[in-house]
């Protein structure tokens, strides 16, 4: 099933943005993407603790709503932050370069994470 999916999006993904290739977006946004992809990590891992510390009970799913919101905002806002004074372009090619990091098409990648950071308002909203 995953190399079906890998298959059937594997042309959607993005081969680079304007005229900077994959590799030359890679190469300028590696230190991004390393920081993002730690940020998804650390946010998951801030909902497995909330478990650990008995802020939620075994059962409840704020705890890994929490935690998916986190993995879904924080890499979006730490590429959204690190890049914008420099302009709408360099956003862009952030997000095309983490896009490609991440061998998803951004049309799927960047939904999936706003929905991540919904569910995780809605469970601390919950929790408030």
């Amino acid at each position: 099933m995953d190399k079906w999916i890998a298959n059937r999006f594997a042309d959607k993904i993005p081969r680079g943005s304007g005229k900077k290739s994959a590799r030359l977006l890679h190469s300028e946004n590696r230190s991004r993407i390393i920081v993002a992809n730690i940020l998804a990590g650390l946010g998951i891992l801030f909902g497995i603790v909330l478990y650990i510390l008995g802020v939620f009970p075994d059962h409840d799913w704020r705890g890994a709503g929490v935690g998916m919101g986190l993995m879904g905002l924080l890499p979006l806002l730490w590429m959204l932050v690190s890049t914008i004074s420099q302009g709408k372009q360099r956003v862009r090619e952030c997000f095309t370069a983490y896009a490609i990091s991440q061998k998803a098409p951004p049309f799927l990648l960047y939904p999936v994470m706003g929905l991540f950071s919904a569910i995780g308002f809605i469970a601390i909203a919950l929790t408030i």
